[in-house]
């Protein structure tokens, strides 16, 4: 995170520019930037965008706390893949001085409610 930070640094400012995080080493684009960004677009009014998964790691006690979806969607956070606005990516990793566990810091913030409000955070539960 201490990476992508400093790198964001020129951004923290830009409203508008979306930026695509993945940290994944499997992770394959099948599809071109423009439908991926109309499919971010489409999860308005959300300004960041997790992927999604069937396991709930690395707390799985905190299972209980995510909302309930539908029997063919993803329920849990992906911290590997994650859209947004670079000001507001970027604010919320300058929100904590140090991330050890990047899956539980972003779990974390979708869990509480306000910190997910502030920055409009939502899941692709079809992801």
């Amino acid at each position: 995170m201490k990476i992508l930070r400093e790198n964001l640094d020129r951004y923290k400012d830009d409203k508008t520019k979306v930026l695509l995080v993945t940290d994944a080493y499997n992770a394959i684009l099948s599809q071109g930037s423009q439908f991926v960004l109309d499919k971010f677009e489409a999860l308005k009014p959300a300004r960041i965008v997790f992927g999604a998964e069937d396991v709930c790691w690395p707390d799985e006690q905190l299972k209980y706390d995510y909302p309930l979806v539908a029997g063919n969607e993803k329920r849990f956070l992906n911290a590997d893949s994650f859209m947004g606005y670079a000001s507001d990516i970027y604010e919320m990793i300058s929100s904590q001085d140090e991330i050890k566990d990047e899956q539980l810091f972003f779990t974390k913030l979708f869990l509480d409610e306000t910190t997910r409000n502030k920055w409009s955070i939502v899941i692709d539960k079809g992801a």
